[in-house]
């Protein structure tokens, strides 16, 4: 019996000891070797048991901490800290919780800040640090903003179950249509909240496009989707963004129709026509704003209904059909004065007289002109008045009086100068500078586009810069200043290359051409005239012809 008692003794002591060494070997020895991790960069921790009690929270185990050896550095967080073992390993000694986090944020198909990862990842804050200190997710220090890496997105989308996912979306679907909506709530004005807006939706478009596409798959979600999509859209990344704006506004207007919300389906098939139009769809514009125009008629909104039919009759005249846009003229400005919009009854107006110009009925394009600047007198419109000098200025030059346009030309440089508006000022110089040149004045028409070229170049206008040094070219050759015109055209045609302006580009180089054949330089003409060719037949430009008939005519001289 004593023996017995004495066996069992040892026994347990023996068992303890192997326990004891096992511990030792669990928790002290396996971190250290196991994984890659040193005690210079990091605590090892015990990983997280894979059995939780009943109630489903899970076991929390505090870390055994392993003191670094003497005369290394102190250990770094894990939370400040990037894991440079296996993402498996990392993956896996993450809590539960953490798991969680990472798997929700793999609906992230593009870069977040850090509110937009806390708000799709509804975890604590030590958690998303805990998460990026493995490396399964990147921070860009440069922009602040943080992105799965290939195997954080993997290991992540297998801890995602499909009723999380769904969760996780509408997660996304708050912050997102918050973020948006903070803008337009924020206390400033119209202006500043499109600019902020603009920017933010600029940096956020990837996860607004996945929010976009979710309000619209869902069923009986038009109004959501609508309410959203009016948000970002009131930012101005729709028209910033032609291929989106048109797939959007045609998803908005489709939207709006299926509710029967009219006053709704009216902005979105107006917004859809501008965008046609900015991009000369001027057939699809048309149609957006025919269909405009049919609901006002609904609404009984006569004054929309105005400005529907103007554009109307802007699209027309673009397409060529210029009694039909003549016939939406005449009731915009019928609409607009029984309106009192003298604005909208000005911009009939001068269409009006635009077209009466085109038909070569000069009379009733002055006498309309005049009609539009009296109204802005009237009003004490500057702009509206600097537009009409502009447009009877350029009716009486198209009529062959030119002292008369010098006038009106001269009336729109003043008011330009006195209200500090660049842009009119350029205009104004740029039409003196034609006036002076058919009253035969090649000096005077020369000091002003030399004015515009100069006012060009601190708007940054390169088209009216390129307008500009073309016309400077050709008043030296007036004056037979010939080389000095041909360094106009080289000008020129650096600036065309420089944007891109292929037509430009074959202009300046014909006219170059011109100018060094009228020197007798004949081999550089016609490597000009050349290259102006090639341009002018890959852009199918009806001045291919006349570039074709110089280059035959020279080189036959050549011979």
């Amino acid at each position: 019996m004593e023996l017995l008692t004495n066996i069992l003794i040892w026994a347990g002591i023996l068992i303890a000891v192997v326990m004891v060494a096992l511990a030792i070997h669990e928790f002290v020895w396996k971190p250290r070797q196991g994984g890659g991790e040193s005690a210079r960069t990091a605590s090892p921790v015990k990983p997280e048991p894979e059995a939780h009690p009943a109630n489903g929270a899970p076991v929390v185990e505090k870390p055994v901490e392993t003191p670094a050896p003497v005369g290394a550095e102190a250990p770094i967080p894990d939370s400040a800290a990037v894991s440079t073992e296996r993402p498996e390993e990392s993956f896996k000694r993450l809590s539960r919780s953490q798991r969680l986090g990472l798997a929700r944020l793999t609906i992230m198909t593009a870069s977040f800040d850090r509110a937009a990862g806390l708000a799709v990842a509804a975890c604590k804050e030590t958690d998303f640090d805990a998460i990026v200190a493995t490396g399964l997710i990147g921070l860009d220090n440069e922009s602040g903003r943080y992105s799965l890496t290939g195997p954080g997105g993997s290991l992540g989308a297998e801890h995602l179950s499909p009723e999380d996912a769904e969760l996780v979306r509408q997660f996304h679907v708050e912050h997102f249509s918050r973020l948006v909506e903070s803008v337009h709530a924020s206390e400033v004005d119209d202006r500043e909240a499109a600019v902020i807006g603009f920017e933010l939706v600029k940096t956020e478009w990837p996860h607004l496009v996945v929010v976009l596409e979710l309000l619209e798959g869902r069923e009986g979600g038009e109004r959501a989707f609508l309410e959203f999509a009016e948000a970002v859209n009131a930012t101005g990344i729709f028209q910033s963004r032609p291929a989106d704006g048109i797939h959007w506004y045609s998803v908005m207007v489709e939207k709006a129709n299926a509710l029967g919300d009219l006053e709704k389906e009216l902005d979105a098939v107006t917004s859809l026509g501008s965008l046609h139009a900015h991009l000369e769809r001027h057939e699809e514009a048309l149609g957006n704003y025919t269909r405009g125009a049919a609901i006002c008629r609904e609404l009984k909104d006569v004054h929309q209904e105005g400005s529907c039919l103007g554009n109307m009759g802007l699209a027309l005249q673009r397409l060529g059909q210029t009694g039909k846009a003549e016939e939406c003229f005449e009731k915009v400005l019928g609409i607009m004065r029984d309106e009192g919009d003298t604005p909208r009854e000005g911009f009939a107006l001068a269409s009006l007289g635009k077209i009466a110009e085109e038909r070569g009925d000069y009379p009733k394009a002055i006498g309309l002109h005049e009609e539009h600047l009296k109204l802005n007198l009237e009003t004490g419109d500057q702009r509206g008045e600097m537009l009409a000098l502009a447009h009877l200025g350029e009716a009486f030059l198209a009529s062959g009086q030119p002292t008369e346009a010098v006038a009106r030309f001269e009336r729109q440089l003043r008011l330009a100068g006195s209200t500090n508006d660049m842009p009119a000022e350029g205009n104004a110089l740029g039409n003196l500078g034609r006036s002076w040149r058919a009253l035969g004045n090649p000096d005077k028409a020369a000091e002003f586009f030399g004015r515009q070229i100069e006012v060009a170049h601190t708007l940054k206008d390169t088209e009216s810069g390129l307008f500009a040094m073309g016309q400077l070219g050709q008043c030296h050759q007036d004056a037979n200043r010939t080389w000095k015109a041909v360094e106009c055209f080289d000008d020129q045609l650096k600036l065309a290359r420089q944007i891109g302006d292929q037509e430009a580009e074959a202009r300046a180089l014909r006219s170059a051409a011109r100018a060094v054949r009228s020197l007798g330089r004949l081999p550089d003409a016609i490597t000009r005239i050349s290259a102006a060719l090639a341009i002018f037949e890959s852009i199918d430009s009806k001045d291919a012809e006349a570039a074709r008939s110089d280059l035959e005519q020279w080189r036959q001289q050549q011979v």
